[in-house]
């Protein structure tokens, strides 16, 4: 008989979030600005830290691909109410939590820095 361990379920490996609260897995809700600080975010932000630290990530990834979850996080990937993956941030690749689906990016920071670039580019022309 096969008896499960702390790390492996009838032989696959366990996620890393086995360990973890199920309520940070939780996707925010939808936000107006970039109010990224609030305490639903940082939850987030580290249930994906613990997705990218973990072994099975890219088997995760592709089971939420193929049968997304709704509201939740799972795969490295944020997926809203209607089971849509998160945009990525145009600058920093960030996941873009809480967001309406034409946010180009996960913070006022990388917006403002986006803007800057844009005038240095501008100004050496």
């Amino acid at each position: 008989m096969n008896t499960p361990t702390a790390r492996t379920v009838d032989n696959r490996p366990l996620g890393s979030c086995i360990y973890a609260d199920p309520g940070i897995f939780e996707s925010p809700p939808p936000r107006n600005g970039y109010g990224t600080n609030r305490p639903e975010h940082e939850r987030a932000r580290r249930a994906l830290a613990i997705c990218q630290r973990c072994p099975i990530l890219a088997e995760c990834h592709a089971d939420a691909v193929g049968n997304p979850p709704v509201g939740m996080i799972q795969g490295g990937e944020a997926y809203d109410d209607s089971g849509r993956p998160a945009g990525r941030c145009e600058r920093c690749r960030r996941v873009i939590l809480g967001s309406y689906n034409n946010a180009r990016y996960c913070g006022k920071s990388c917006y403002e820095m986006t803007r800057l670039d844009r005038r240095r580019a501008e100004a050496t022309t």
